[in-house]
């Protein structure tokens, strides 16, 4: 009775190592599934949060054009690269400032 009562439990943990390793083997793909869209939430949750940020700078920088001549003043300057009547212009080519901190630091040498 005691050899049978063995077996019994045996044959129910092989049972239940069984069950649990066919629910593992059935779950991990959903599991996975579910990191990769937890990942790729994360990353549009992200891109949301840049995109509400650039909304409202650019909210905000409406909202100086329509209220602030110094803004409309600096944006013609340094986007349209307009002047006024009496000033000139010098146009440096785009790599003069580092090549000049360079002679600079070059000469402290």
């Amino acid at each position: 009775m005691g050899e049978k009562r063995s077996n019994n439990t045996l044959i129910w943990a092989i049972f239940i190592f069984i069950v649990i390793a066919a629910g593992v083997y059935i779950l991990y793909p959903f599991w996975k599934d579910i990191r990769v869209k937890q990942s790729e939430l994360q990353k549009q949750e992200a891109e949301l949060h840049d995109l509400k940020k650039r909304q409202m700078r650019l909210q905000q920088q409406n909202h100086d054009l329509q209220h602030s001549p110094a803004a409309v003043e600096k944006v013609a300057r340094e986007e349209l690269r307009m002047v006024r009547k009496d000033e000139s212009v010098i146009y440096l080519p785009k790599d003069a400032e580092t090549k000049w901190k360079e002679k600079r630091d070059a000469e402290r040498k």
